[in-house]
């Protein structure tokens, strides 16, 4: 394939990418509003926290030190576009069919696990892949950990969003009330859940995306791995335990071993950084050792 037909195949494939981002931000728009005409005070109040949120863990990805100096604006606008979109809408298709198998069988402790963390792992992972594979400027590891937080921040804020308008709406004295002891819930107990999940499977797949000498096999590994252990950890915090303590160990657990494999991944990532080389990036077929840039 020549590198025109490259190029005209990646545009398309950019194109397809955002008109599924467009149709989930349209299910997404269609959620909101619903919350929105239920308790405009709670969707003000989400609103204004979800912007609180992105500020927040944005700026924390922004200055890790692993963000792609070179991707392009449309690179993170899509990445939390397809949280807040695109995966909500899989989810949607899936996450009933889940609830009722496990229902059905009697596994009710488990029903959230795999009504939940199953189908939201399995979408936003497909966003890290897709996107990864259409931008130029994400060409190492972390910038699947990075791409992966920005997509988990999305579907995170956009979770809470919903979250915050059930709570109003359950809230027998106030909708502000509900919305706010929601919201509070959602930042105390495990704040940005989502992003480091997603973030961890994200590692993986640009592991097994841009691993330099890696054969097929440690490619599969890496991506199976990343994704296994985000399900693994999100799978075990959903599990609903019929004591309280049980559910706060549970909790706290993966708590401890999702941040800790964060930190731990930010460590290997910034090393790996010092230790790169660098991209060489060409705007047209290189066919001579005397156009490559310094040579």
């Amino acid at each position: 394939m020549s590198y025109h037909e490259n190029v005209e195949k990646l545009r398309g494939f950019n194109i397809a990418l955002w008109i599924l981002v467009i149709a989930g931000l349209g299910v997404t728009l269609l959620s909101l509003l619903g919350t929105v005409l239920l308790s405009p005070t709670a969707s003000l109040l989400g609103i204004c926290l979800a912007g609180v949120y992105l500020v927040g863990f944005g700026a924390l990805l922004r200055f890790s030190g692993l963000w792609p100096k070179t991707a392009p604006v449309w690179w993170w606008v899509a990445s939390l576009a397809w949280g807040a979109g695109v995966s909500f809408g899989l989810v949607m298709l899936s996450g009933e069919a889940w609830m009722t198998l496990t229902d059905n069988l009697g596994w009710e402790i488990v029903t959230a696990s795999f009504a939940g963390a199953w189908p939201e792992e399995a979408a936003k992972a497909l966003g890290v892949l897709l996107i990864m594979y259409g931008v130029r400027g994400c060409t190492r590891p972390w910038h699947g950990f990075v791409t992966g937080g920005l997509i988990g921040l999305g579907f995170e804020v956009f979770e809470n969003l919903l979250y915050g308008g059930v709570g109003a709406i359950l809230d027998p004295n106030s909708d502000l009330e509900g919305a706010t002891t929601m919201w509070a819930l959602r930042f105390i107990a495990g704040p940005g859940l989502h992003v480091f999940l997603t973030a961890v499977a994200g590692f993986g797949i640009g592991l097994a995306l841009f691993s330099y000498r890696w054969d097929k096999v440690q490619r599969l590994q890496a991506l199976l791995s990343g994704l296994a252990w985000s399900f693994t950890l999100h799978f075990v915090w959903n599990i609903q335990w019929p004591q309280w303590w049980m559910q706060l160990t549970g909790m706290c657990i993966v708590a401890i071993l999702l941040y800790g494999t964060a930190i731990g991944i930010w460590i290997w990532s910034r090393r790996a950084i010092r230790e790169d080389p660098g991209v060489v990036v060409v705007k047209r077929p290189v066919t001579r050792f005397e156009e490559l840039p310094g040579a």
